[in-house]
């Protein structure tokens, strides 16, 4: 009888409680217990220990959609691993890389800060938290499905992907609530929560967006930013031309191996003679070039994996296959099975000035690269949705002392755009190029170079490139 009463005094707490909210189940982070009467703009937190480190897991309890008068609410959880300095510096919010990816970072967790800064990471609304966009509907299809962007299936995928949204929304889930500035305004909650007067962003690939978007609204909270692989705010399309030069910069590297020289001359048409012909040749097997070509972009993106790709052209254009079935084979895993494609999906609406395309040259290897992928990421618009996008944003002059650091092979974001875009915006700003350093390289090639760099720039604003050396591209063993 007392736990019935107990279930009656809940429930009358709880619709109490949300008249102006619809209700939501808002639990704790890491105990994972329901919070019976949680409010808006709270964070709880509850002391744990991270990778080893004195930490804080805490969860916030925000609003779906700030914009509205009644929104439901949601939770997002929140990590602080405090500095093992008795009196740190500013602390450092992590902005990972995506989107579709958490930014609790697990295996890049970056603890060679903490000797005198806390490291503070924020969930991404989306991804983690009470609300994940996931879609196993799409993941299902794409996994299955041979040629997934050829016109019949690309009809079939776009039908399966309004059905996702159409699902979402019976869900009661306000997609107008899962966009950039959103992700910007929980960062500012939980400094405020925290009562730090400034932090330091530490920021990767789409997390960088976030950084100069937070810049754009709160400067005044902002000590530093380190921007890695930085693309600018709206530039979410993949430029052909840019692609074609990347693939022209590596070429030249590879005529200067002689090893690399006695397979073949010509990198770059090689690469494109059996990305454009593997149609038509007889191969013992069907080979879905689709998911060829957006695996092999993707492997681009890390230097590491040039050899291997070289390689299984090679192997390719002598009538052996194995390799390029191997690589076809790992697009799902590597691709699509680790991603929230909702949210990927979601994070692309915006009234930014978004980048276009050049598609002048068509059998143009960058241009077919450029193509597929935008093909891929850019199927919803918000119209065929109908989410309401905020107004256009234009990133002003930024004073906050920045510093980007690019790979001189980055075919996700490209060094060009920080050099001709980001660099004249931010007075600030410096540049470090990582030479023969793709996208996913950046942190990891030279590391303790790296970390040299990064850590002397936080503590002691000095730019320090001495201990980088140059490595040239293993292209051929």
């Amino acid at each position: 009888m007392l736990y019935f009463l107990k279930l009656v005094l809940l429930f009358f707490l709880c619709n109490n409680l949300f008249v102006y909210n619809v209700f939501t189940q808002i639990y704790h982070y890491e105990t994972g217990e329901i919070i019976p009467i949680a409010k808006n703009d709270t964070l709880l937190i509850k002391h744990g220990v991270f990778k080893g480190y004195d930490a804080d897991y805490c969860t916030l309890i925000v609003k779906e959609n700030r914009t509205k008068a009644h929104p439901r609410l949601i939770n997002l959880p929140v990590i602080r691993v405090k500095s093992l300095s008795k009196t740190p510096l500013e602390p450092i919010f992590l902005l990972n890389g995506g989107p579709g990816k958490s930014n609790i970072w697990d295996d890049m967790f970056p603890e060679w800060l903490l000797s005198s800064h806390d490291i503070i990471m924020v969930g991404y609304r989306g991804i983690e938290g009470s609300v994940i966009l996931d879609a196993p509907e799409i993941k299902s299809f794409l996994k299955k499905t041979y040629k997934p962007l050829s016109d019949n299936n690309y009809n079939n995928l776009k039908t399966l992907w309004l059905q996702v949204f159409e699902r979402y929304n019976k869900e009661n889930i306000d997609l107008s609530g899962y966009n950039l500035e959103e992700v910007v305004e929980d960062i500012e909650s939980v400094r405020k929560f925290l009562k730090y007067d400034k932090i330091n962003l530490f920021s990767f690939s789409y997390g960088t967006m976030l950084s100069q978007l937070y810049c754009l609204n709160y400067n005044e909270h902002l000590n530093k930013i380190v921007m890695n692989n930085a693309r600018p705010l709206g530039y979410v399309n993949f430029e052909s031309n840019i692609i074609e030069s990347q693939l022209e910069y590596i070429n030249n590297l590879g005529t200067q191996n002689s090893l690399c020289n006695k397979k073949s001359q010509d990198i770059k048409l090689l690469f494109e003679n059996i990305l454009n012909d593997i149609d038509k040749i007889n191969t013992p097997h069907p080979i879905d070039t689709d998911k060829l070509k957006l695996i092999i972009f993707k492997k681009l993106n890390s230097v590491t994996n040039y050899n291997y790709i070289f390689e299984s052209l090679l192997l390719a254009n002598n009538g052996y296959y194995d390799n390029l079935y191997e690589l076809e084979s790992q697009f799902y895993d590597e691709f699509i099975s680790d991603l929230v494609l909702g949210d990927c999906i979601m994070k692309r609406f915006s009234n930014y000035p978004v980048n276009n395309t050049t598609n002048n040259q068509k059998h143009n290897l960058g241009n077919e690269l450029a193509k597929i992928n935008n093909r891929y990421w850019n199927i919803i618009n918000n119209e065929d949705i109908n989410i309401t996008v905020n107004s256009v944003y234009k990133i002003n002059n930024c004073n906050i002392p920045s510093l980007f650091v690019s790979g001189s092979i980055d075919f996700s974001a490209p060094v060009e755009y920080v050099k001709n875009v980001l660099l004249p915006k931010f007075k600030n700003g410096k540049l470090v190029i990582i030479n023969e350093c793709g996208h996913q390289d950046i942190m990891t090639e030279q590391e303790n170079a790296y970390k040299n760099l990064i850590i002397n720039y936080f503590d002691n604003n000095i730019i320090d490139t001495s201990l980088f050396i140059y490595k040239p591209i293993d292209f051929c063993r």
